[in-house]
């Protein structure tokens, strides 16, 4: 029997990191399995890039779209002090509210509905880095029941809420939030000290 994953990477910043590593040191150590990968940046130039890297990868997908909690357009901020990720908050600290461009923009639940990811009976993985727009996403998961679709939820452990002065007064409502979702969040980072990421394939294997 075969088990399919769904891997849902949102946030990819310049390179996709974690998608290396799900490519490389994770799906080749486990056995009958097929695969999809999703993975979601909002700046255009990083998500043009990204996608010529795979343009031969039929079951990689590279999305340019910000995640929000609407369909429509949305300000990215670009970021222009420390080499970190873009926002669709003006306030975060590294983005110059001046310097935008308009994306984009979708919830996680209308995509999935608008391009027919069928998340049933498959090994759903989420990581997620957007830059404070985790408070939208945990918001979607909860009021369109996506929860218990997925098995695995993983990415940085701190919290980019805390980096976004204009979402303080959301923060404890943020971390109620994941306590009702029971998100056992694992880190799974590629960039900075990937030797301190959880054992993804030991992670996988409880649900073969």
């Amino acid at each position: 029997m075969k088990f399919h994953i769904n891997y849902f990477d949102l946030g990819l910043w310049k390179f996709p990191h974690e998608i290396e590593i799900m490519l490389n040191e994770v799906f080749p150590k486990l056995d009958n399995i097929t695969y999809s990968v999703y993975g979601f940046e909002a700046n255009f130039e990083y998500a043009n890039k990204i996608k010529e890297m795979y343009k031969n990868e039929h079951n990689i997908s590279i999305i340019n779209l910000a995640i929000s909690n609407k369909r429509g357009i949305e300000k990215l901020y670009l970021d222009t002090k420390r080499g970190l990720g873009s926002s669709i908050f003006s306030s975060k600290p590294n983005v110059n509210k001046h310097q935008y461009y308009s994306v984009e923009s979708n919830t996680f639940s209308g995509w999935i509905n608008e391009n027919n990811i069928d998340l049933n009976n498959k090994i759903n993985i989420l990581k997620v880095n957007i830059e404070g727009a985790e408070l939208y996403l945990w918001e979607d998961i909860k009021n369109h029941k996506l929860r218990d679709k997925f098995q695995i939820f993983c990415g940085s452990l701190s919290h980019d809420i805390l980096k976004v002065p204009e979402l303080k007064n959301q923060i404890n409502y943020y971390f109620n939030l994941l306590k009702e979702l029971n998100v056992d969040f694992l880190r799974f980072c590629g960039e900075y000290c990937p030797e301190k990421n959880v054992n993804m394939v030991n992670v996988i294997k409880k649900y073969l």
